[in-house]
């Protein structure tokens, strides 16, 4: 879905202080996109992220969602919710039903589908995340911290949205498990092209699966670019306090600051220039 932000600013009233959440933001993210959000704490990430589906509403300017336009058409938040799904950091931490099964289908039984249609939908949603059917009986809870985020996650799925929103969906699970949920986006977004926004801290994930980014600074976009451009832009990156990623980092201290350095998305990428240059300087 194609995202639109224009001139939108959000502001809040804490303790009788009108706060300026964003302001004057403005940015285009063309549909199927893998899309990071970043920036230092307060910066206006998950402010903005919440206007993509309506749960937050702009104070001034409009967002379009699609064919969707907040926040003159209030009455298509419904149907606009069906279409882009929405999963809080620690999601894990808002599961409450007695199974699995319960769980990932309680959204479609509220909508009125039926137990079976919910049951077969929630069983179909359950491999999307890469969970095995036995899962279905076991209690949520009895999960590890991974199983438990996927399962949050498969109870957005459930609906097939061709947007999937998350808040810092890595935080607090081991790197296998933050490497496997990040895979799971990837191959959702690539079978049913949808589109991923991601709130994150880590220039590694950035740099590893994103390819369009999102940089806020003090409630508004510094820069709206692809991983690549945003990493060589030093000055950026210094005003939202933002670091390199490690394979980055790394390839700089290598050279001692004695020419550029090129995008690296990852260590093999790391590796793989570290063996050209040093068989360039042969």
């Amino acid at each position: 879905m194609d995202v639109a932000f224009n001139e939108v600013s959000y502001e809040y009233n804490d303790a009788g202080t009108t706060v300026q959440a964003l302001h004057g933001v403005t940015l285009r993210v063309p549909a199927g996109r893998f899309v990071a959000v970043v920036g230092a704490s307060g910066a206006g990430k998950s402010t903005l992220v919440q206007h993509l589906n309506g749960l937050l509403l702009p104070t001034k300017g409009t967002v379009e969602i699609g064919d969707v336009c907040l926040p003159e058409q209030k009455k298509q938040l419904q149907p606009l919710r069906k279409k882009v799904g929405f999963v809080f950091q620690y999601p894990e931490h808002q599961l409450f039903e007695e199974t699995v099964e319960k769980e990932i289908g309680y959204v479609l039984r509220m909508q009125g589908v039926s137990k079976v249609e919910a049951a077969k939908t929630a069983a179909a949603a359950l491999h999307t995340v890469g969970l095995p059917p036995a899962l279905l009986s076991a209690s949520p809870f009895q999960l590890s911290g991974g199983q438990k985020r996927r399962v949050a996650i498969a109870s957005v799925l459930v609906q097939q949205p061709k947007m999937l929103v998350l808040d810092e969906p890595g935080a607090g699970l081991d790197p296998a498990s933050k490497e496997a949920l990040f895979q799971l986006l990837c191959n959702y977004r690539q079978t049913n092209n949808a589109s991923i926004w991601v709130v994150t801290h880590s220039m590694d994930d950035v740099a590893k699966y994103a390819d369009f980014c999102v940089v806020m600074h003090n409630g508004t976009p510094l820069m709206v670019d692809e991983p690549a451009a945003v990493f060589q832009a030093g000055d950026v990156l210094q005003t939202a306090k933002l670091a390199l990623p490690k394979a980055m980092a790394f390839a700089q201290k290598a050279i001692a600051s004695k020419g550029t350095i090129p995008f690296l998305r990852d260590a093999a990428t790391l590796a793989d220039w570290l063996i050209d240059r040093k068989g360039g300087q042969q």
